[in-house]
């Protein structure tokens, strides 16, 4: 199973995956250390937003860099010679970065709605006492 997720990561795009992976990890990080110190909710919810951007931003230019790479490929090739297996192994690049790069988006998008949840819960207690 891990040597599938590594080759899969590989076939990726590896200098855009692994990035994306290791800020998917330090994000999870500051989430479980907002849960634990409600005092900086707020500090930890904006760095894991910044993060959460930044890994939308280098994905997209992951994808954008996966296609340039492909249209060029297809830009040298003839027709009689282009098989749909390089058609799809261009494209399979492509969809790889952009489908860690939404689960990672998502996955911060999700930290930072329960973090929301939890400071406005915080809120409302200090402002009823």
């Amino acid at each position: 199973m891990i040597s599938q997720i590594i080759e899969k990561m590989n076939e990726g795009g590896a200098i855009f995956t692994y990035p994306i992976l290791a800020i998917s990890i330090v994000i999870t990080i500051y989430f479980v250390k907002a849960l634990r110190n409600n005092l900086k909710i707020s500090g930890l919810s904006k760095l894991i937003e910044n993060y959460g951007w930044f890994v939308f931003a280098w994905g997209s230019m992951g994808s954008a860099f996966g296609l340039v790479v492909a249209f060029d490929t297809l830009k040298t090739l003839t027709i009689s010679s282009l098989t749909a297996q390089q058609l799809a192994g261009g494209f399979r690049i492509v969809m790889l970065c952009s489908l860690l790069t939404a689960f990672v988006f998502s996955l911060c998008r999700i930290y930072l709605l329960i973090l929301s949840t939890i400071n406005n819960k915080k809120k409302d207690l200090a402002l009823n006492n």
